[in-house]
């Protein structure tokens, strides 16, 4: 900066070593610089642990549900099996709702792998030779089997490329077992939920309990118009943290090869 200042402090959280430290940063003159700006060096690391996280309170279930009811002017709650108004609606939507925000979208933090063995299960298969039972955390599979497609021939007719389908507590397929599965998981521990995904779970819970804590209809509009806004930006975060994916051609660009 052309501006002279001669020392710079500040705080840097570590969380992967879980110790905070405190950088001073002192100005190096440069006689022959040109431009007349002053470059900076650390020279000193000092350990700080007990500052930054002293009022840090993990992220759970309560803390979230809290939220949703300062959006929605009412009284916060100590634990969601207190004997209170608020606790009782909390309780009874928060599993609800988390399921069908973990759904709504493919997040990152949701995302799992696994491989299944074959489920005995003596149902009609219809065109597939065998069943796999779903994992008890599922919630939206990704993709089956281990070769995601390249080239999409789909528009081909009399050609069928769905190679496996879910009836019931099944995915049913021709693929030999073990089958690979990608999938969404529920996700029972709010300390992995993304910050902006925990911020949009709070709004939908304030949508949902709306009308039985506060019986108004403007207040419901404003939080759905929040919760689109929270919703884009999560989600947007969430894709901004994945590689770019190039789609398969189709026929049409294919052929001209």
């Amino acid at each position: 900066t052309p501006s002279p200042i001669n020392a710079l402090t500040y705080a840097d959280s570590t969380a992967l070593l879980g110790v905070d430290y405190t950088y001073e940063v002192s100005a190096v003159d440069f006689a022959n610089n040109e431009s007349g700006r002053r470059a900076y060096q650390p020279v000193t690391l000092t350990s700080a642990s007990n500052t930054t996280n002293a009022g840090f309170q993990a992220q759970s279930k309560v803390s979230i549900a809290n939220n949703a009811l300062i959006k929605l002017g009412a009284a916060t709650i100590e634990s969601l099996t207190e004997d209170s108004k608020s606790a009782r609606i909390m309780a009874a939507l928060f599993d609800r709702i988390r399921d069908a925000e973990l759904t709504r979208h493919t997040w990152n933090f949701a995302k799992a792998r696994i491989t299944l063995a074959e489920a005995v299960n003596d149902d009609p298969k219809g065109p597939y030779t065998y069943a796999y039972a779903k994992p008890v955390d599922w919630l939206r599979t990704l993709f089956v089997g281990l070769h995601q497609p390249a080239i999409s021939l789909s528009d081909f007719r009399g050609i069928d490329f769905g190679d496996w389908s879910h009836e019931g507590p099944y995915i049913l397929t021709n693929c030999k077992p073990p089958l690979p599965l990608w999938y969404v998981r529920r996700i029972l521990d709010p300390t992995r939920y993304d910050a902006l995904f925990a911020e949009s779970l709070a709004i939908r819970l304030a949508m949902e309990a709306c009308d039985a804590i506060t019986q108004s209809q403007t207040r419901w509009e404003r939080l759905a118009t929040e919760y689109r806004i929270a919703m884009g930006e999560a989600r947007r975060a969430n894709v901004i943290q994945n590689p770019s994916i190039v789609p398969a051609d189709d026929t049409w660009l294919a052929v001209r090869h």
